[in-house]
């Protein structure tokens, strides 16, 4: 009462041993942050004191989101859904069951916050700006935003880098970047925990110059391009014709 008089909520959970048939939504779970657009797994548990049925109601920000007439066994049961996350926000999930044997509804609905963060922003860097338009718009499918940029155009402070949540560097020269900018890309994978996806070509790993750079250490590959003397067999043919008489074929030989 003194609680309460204090504007206090108060949620009590009985430690009796619970009645025969008596229903209860026992946890709610969902990832803390998605991104707009998502699609994520709702798992709730509902524990019945013995077998019965009830209705699984699930409210996606205080609205019907899903109605389902289930068979709940004794014990642990669990009820899955898929939700759409929407725009950005915080997103209230509730789940709430309804049994004609359960006496006790206070612990009938529980919940959980979702946080909906706005889509990914990725920039990708390359030298083909055709290859690099291609990428965007297969990001796009996935609603993935992305900006494509030159080598050149890269960002030149950490912060530049950090207005993005991943980078692509496709098929990117080591020596296109400048040192201070790769350990930038480095410092924004380890230090801020920034994703990156290197692809491969003619220019990039152990072609592009990757070696001792700040590019193979952000790699699990080695750019570290073996040489090795293949067995050749060499074969001369000289000219001996009147042409070459003299000099000429003294040189040739």
């Amino acid at each position: 009462a003194a609680l309460s008089a204090r504007g206090l909520a108060v949620d009590i959970e009985p430690l009796t041993e619970l009645r025969p048939g008596e229903v209860l939504v026992e946890s709610v779970t969902a990832p803390a942050k998605v991104y707009a657009g998502d699609t994520f797994a709702l798992d709730a548990l509902i524990y019945s004191q013995g077998a019965t049925k009830a209705k699984i109601t699930i409210k996606r920000a205080g609205e019907i989101l899903q109605e389902r007439e289930v068979d709940l066994a004794g014990g642990r049961n669990r009820v899955d859904t898929k939700v759409q996350a929407g725009e950005a926000g915080n997103l209230l999930l509730e789940v709430t069951t309804a049994s004609a044997r359960d006496g006790f509804a206070q612990n009938n609905t529980k919940g959980a916050y979702v946080s909906v963060v706005p889509s990914p922003s990725i920039l990708v860097v390359t030298p083909e700006a055709n290859a690099g338009e291609y990428m965007a718009q297969a990001l796009a499918v996935q609603g993935l935003k992305a900006t494509v940029v030159a080598p050149n155009k890269v960002p030149k402070t950490m912060d530049g880098w950090l207005g993005h949540d991943s980078v692509v560097l496709m098929n990117v020269p080591a020596l296109s970047l400048e040192t201070e900018q790769q350990d930038m890309i480095d410092k924004y994978v380890e230090h801020h925990g920034r994703g990156l996806l290197i692809l491969g070509g003619e220019n990039a790993f152990g072609p592009g110059g990757y070696y001792g750079t700040a590019f193979e250490r952000m790699s699990p590959l080695s750019a570290r391009v073996k040489h090795e003397s293949p067995s050749v067999a060499l074969v001369f043919v000289l000219d001996r014709s009147g042409s070459m008489s003299g000099g000429k074929l003294a040189l040739a030989q």
